[in-house]
């Protein structure tokens, strides 16, 4: 694919032309986005090397087989002077007596300070020479052995994925909720989610597909709009803060909400217990999306917030020992019922 010269990259670009329609298949959109032009830009791309055989399929100028960038990049006075620029590392040489020489043609005379290049440019290609009876190749700059891995390409990745500030995933993955939970919010955090704005961007939805919010059919369907601005999660988060007799505002940042809630109250076991009711009420509101979207089901705001309840209680019933408080208690006093954590 990176091989701009192979049959496969020239099939491919030829039906594309480069772009990506929303009707591309899905495995084709995958693999332009993650190498050629997605949020990480093109990793896969600038992890291979070219490493010379008998040159015949190496460009001496344009490939990238000597250091980090092409030749024409370093020396681009030379390059511009060049009567070779499309030529293979073969056509640049010849052998002389079983030893290679560099030759190099020129569309004019060159500058003291070019000819000061040429010489430069001399001692560094005099490291490398073809190799007879050997093809070239492509290596992995990020593995020692030259030779791609699943693990080698998932480290460059996460590397280059941003950490959220503060160790709120440490923070996140101590909530006493099943994993599959944290999952969901985990990915909510990351902006991960499928809402409508999101599939738009990665062209699942076409441009005149209908972005609205499903709970208020007014704005785009967003994850920040979807969990806490919209009217109907608005009043979920309300009732949530009345429920635990305290008053906040409510940040439209998933990272600085999950962080806000209930803060300044007990000690970090105590919060661990109290961001329980902050992960239920992530999941039951992306579940009553999905079955008002996939079910036609109507939401109502008294079942969303009786679900919260009961989701977060049998959540620290089942996972804290000593936590013996009925339903009826959790729903009367919340916050004396987290004491016990």
């Amino acid at each position: 694919m990176t091989d701009s010269y192979c049959l496969v990259s020239k099939m491919l670009f030829a039906k594309y032309n480069g772009n990506v329609p929303a009707t591309a298949s899905a495995w084709w959109k995958d693999l332009n986005s993650q190498c050629y032009g997605g949020q990480h830009g093109a990793w896969f791309d600038t992890g291979l090397l070219r490493r010379l055989g008998e040159g015949d399929s190496v460009l001496f100028w344009k490939d990238v087989w000597i250091g980090e960038e092409p030749l024409r990049d370093r020396y681009d006075a030379l390059y511009c002077a060049s009567a070779q620029q499309d030529n293979l590392v073969r056509d640049c040489g010849t052998w002389v007596a079983g030893e290679w020489n560099w030759e190099f043609n020129w569309n004019r005379f060159l500058s003291r300070q070019e000819e000061d290049l040429l010489v430069n440019l001399r001692i560094v290609v005099s490291a490398f020479s073809p190799s007879r009876g050997r093809a070239d190749y492509w290596a992995w700059s990020n593995e020692v052995s030259g030779s791609y891995t699943v693990k080698s390409a998932y480290d460059v990745l996460h590397k280059q994925v941003q950490p959220v500030e503060g160790g709120i995933f440490k923070d996140l993955w101590a909530v006493r909720a099943p994993s599959n939970a944290l999952a969901l919010a985990w990915r909510a955090i990351l902006g991960r989610i499928p809402t409508r704005d999101n599939l738009r961007q990665r062209n699942v939805l076409t441009e005149t597909s209908d972005l609205s919010c499903p709970f208020c059919l007014h704005s785009i369907e967003s994850i920040p709009h979807l969990f806490f601005s919209c009217n109907l999660s608005w009043r979920v988060w309300m009732f949530m803060y009345n429920w635990c007799g305290v008053s906040s505002v409510l940040p439209q940042d998933y990272a600085a909400n999950f962080m806000q809630f209930l803060q300044g109250y007990g000690n970090q076991r105590w919060r661990q217990g109290a961001w329980a009711i902050w992960i239920a009420a992530i999941n039951v509101i992306w579940y009553s999306r999905n079955a008002l979207v996939f079910k036609d089901e109507e939401v109502n705001i008294q079942k969303v917030l009786d679900l919260i309840q009961l989701k977060s209680w049998s959540w620290l019933k089942a996972k804290i020992k000593g936590f013996s408080y009925t339903l009826f208690e959790w729903q009367s006093h919340p916050m004396l019922c987290l004491e016990v954590i």
